[in-house]
């Protein structure tokens, strides 16, 4: 078969993928819209959705994530005790993301600390989940004062070495990546997601209508682009963030499954414990990486726990 004939099959293929994805996403997003409002930090827009009165609470979701992380499993109960703010980080559901630098958790922490001066929201609780428990520390870290304490599921806070990142590597490369962001959500996407999902639920079941907002949502171009940078981001962050643990002095609320596949429980929740000596540890029996989601009420007894040990921390 002559080479030009082979190029334009391949031409039309990768075509006829584009359009696919460019379908499938105009579906995604009129299927699941915005819920809630925008707040725009160094030129950056963020989206966001506040409930409730009282004490604020800020959720911060992991990789990938978005708000209905929150708002589908624990944000209407804790807004009749709470003020709860869920912001999308940068890149993952409705939020920009920056392009004109690498956008680490510090950096991230940093548009965050801008959005909730914006919003009023002054000395929350931050409650990290998963891989936005690397965000929650950097923001602990760097602007301690703005904060009353922290609430961390199933954190990822150590340097850890991925099985095979060549994947996020080649999704880095120009026009490359590009093209593979394009044709993922219609190849792979889904059933990528589903999988990803079951190893991070099991045992328990992953609810229907948080896969499908899932599928439709997490294999966005955009989005794809914020989950391969962040992978490949966390670990010379959490190299650089890791050493200063211990000069966190909040009151620290940790929750692990003893059975998360994940992230490695005694490599970082427990480790973690060790290096924040005002931090308590609470291990999950039976519960995988899916805590937010399978085992709300844990995460309602720690943000009590942690408000307990933020008032008897200000009476000393």
């Amino acid at each position: 078969m002559p080479i030009l004939t082979v190029l334009l099959i391949l031409f039309l293929i990768f075509l006829g993928l584009y359009l696919a994805s460019l379908q499938a996403v105009k579906q995604a997003e009129a299927e699941f819209p915005p819920i809630g409002k925008f707040v725009t930090v160094e030129g950056t827009r963020l989206h966001y959705l506040c409930r409730g009165e009282g004490k604020p609470i800020v959720l911060l979701h992991g990789n990938p994530g978005l708000i209905q992380d929150f708002s589908l499993f624990v944000l209407d109960q804790l807004a009749q005790e709470y003020r709860v703010c869920i912001v999308e980080r940068p890149g993952h559901g409705y939020s920009d993301r920056p392009q004109n630098e690498m956008v680490t958790s510090i950096v991230q922490a940093r548009l965050l600390h801008g959005a909730l001066q914006q919003l009023g929201i002054e000395q929350p609780v931050l409650v990290g989940y998963s891989w936005g428990s690397s965000v929650a520390l950097a923001y602990a870290l760097n602007y301690p004062d703005d904060l009353a304490g922290l609430v961390l599921l199933a954190p990822l806070a150590f340097r850890r070495e991925r099985a095979n990142p060549l994947p996020e590597i080649i999704a880095e490369i120009p026009v490359i990546g590009d093209l593979l962001r394009a044709i993922f959500p219609v190849v792979l996407g889904r059933e990528l997601v589903q999988q990803n999902l079951v190893r991070a639920f099991t045992p328990d079941p992953v609810p229907s209508e948080y896969l499908r907002i899932a599928q439709a949502l997490w294999t966005r171009p955009s989005q794809t682009q914020a989950i391969t940078q962040d992978n490949i981001t966390i670990n010379p962050t959490l190299t650089t963030l890791s050493p200063r643990y211990s000069d966190i002095k909040r009151p620290t609320v940790i929750v692990v499954g003893n059975a998360d596949r994940i992230v490695n429980a005694q490599e970082n929740a427990i480790a973690l414990n060790q290096a924040i000596a005002t931090s308590t540890l609470i291990n999950l029996p039976n519960t995988n990486h899916a805590i937010l989601q399978t085992r709300p009420e844990a995460v309602f007894n720690a943000i009590r726990l942690v408000y307990e040990q933020i008032s008897s921390w200000e009476e000393r």
